[in-house]
């Protein structure tokens, strides 16, 4: 039972994540665009600054990370870059998040595949939503549009399909779970 319940709390944030930033990348593509490459650049200043100060300020040589230095000052390059030029940063982003609305989908039909085994729900909904969520997360991958602005909108419209399809599922492992509480069936999986 404890499972099922886990993957309910897991379903419910990330439905709730993939909608608002969906909502932020389909209505304020441009923006999400910039800002999404001055995270990346952002963070990449801050891991290139930490491995140069860690590379001056060790005094055990032994320790030492033999190129601590020399990928610290690369790291902030790459981030100095990324801060002028933030949308080679977000296209790249945008190929990673593709990969996680497809992950998301194949998740899906793990989950149908748990629904069906528990009676509990339709698992034709979650598996039919998780194919759409790994047919729209492939066409965001291919990028057929040249625009990197369409693409995140097109990455936005994917993560609120993939924010029902979450909510939709985990309805449905909450239907399971009151189905194998009232019936009193022994629910313990175990997951390998």
């Amino acid at each position: 039972m404890e499972f099922l319940r886990s993957n309910l709390r897991q379903l419910v944030f990330t439905a709730v994540i993939y909608a608002v930033v969906g909502l932020f990348f389909i209505f304020c593509p441009d923006t999400a665009f910039i800002t999404i490459g001055k995270m990346i650049a952002v963070c990449l200043l801050i891991a290139g600054i930490i491995k140069i100060m860690f590379y001056i300020g060790e005094k055990n040589y032994a320790g030492i990370q033999r190129n601590s230095m020399t990928s610290g000052i690369i790291l902030v390059i790459l981030g100095v870059f990324m801060l002028l030029r933030p949308e080679t940063a977000a296209n790249i982003v945008g190929y990673i998040l593709a990969f996680v609305i497809i992950i998301a989908g194949i998740l899906k039909l793990q989950y149908a595949v748990d629904i069906h085994h528990f009676k509990g729900g339709n698992p034709t909904v979650a598996a039919v939503l998780g194919v759409i969520g790994i047919i729209l997360g492939v066409v965001a991958l291919l990028d057929p549009f040249s625009a990197s602005a369409t693409l995140l909108m097109l990455i936005g419209i994917s993560m609120l399909v993939t924010a029902v399809s979450d909510a939709i599922t985990a309805f449905n492992i909450h239907k399971c779970i009151k189905a194998a509480e009232d019936s009193g069936e022994d629910t313990n999986i175990i997951d390998v």
